[in-house]
């Protein structure tokens, strides 16, 4: 079985080593790109053509529910996972609206990260509950 490749789009390169780091334990997934930037994301997914891209929803020049618009339009079979510091129960609706098919809480990522992956790689939503 071929790993699920990834793209990971998130302004803060601390957090998107961590991030990497979470995804890469597993051998079924493959972070092929990692960008920092809104636009740099959407060029870069068209040029890696990823199963799956987990986007920050504070993406600098563009923000992620508008990355996802765009990737989504340009390359509608990758799977976008959107990744929030806010309380995403209000954001849910906006995120899936966008084309994410999962909006995560940081604070939970390592809980949910990986569900989110496997969701979104099926073509799945994953919208996890509040704990």
């Amino acid at each position: 079985m071929k790993p699920v490749r990834i793209v990971i789009a998130y302004g803060n390169p601390d957090l998107a080593r961590s991030l990497r780091w979470l995804l890469e334990m597993r051998n079924t997934f493959q972070v092929v790109g990692e960008a920092h930037a809104g636009e740099e994301a959407v060029d870069l997914v068209k040029q890696l053509n990823p199963d799956v891209v987990v986007v920050s929803l504070g993406l600098s020049s563009i923000d992620g529910f508008e990355v996802t618009r765009t990737i989504r339009s340009a390359t509608p079979k990758v799977g976008v996972i959107l990744v929030t510091s806010l309380e995403p129960d209000h954001l849910q609706q906006k995120a899936a609206d966008a084309g994410a098919l999962s909006l995560l809480p940081l604070d939970r990522l390592h809980e949910t990260i990986y569900e989110a992956v496997i969701s979104a790689h099926e073509g799945r939503q994953f919208f996890p509950p509040n704990s």
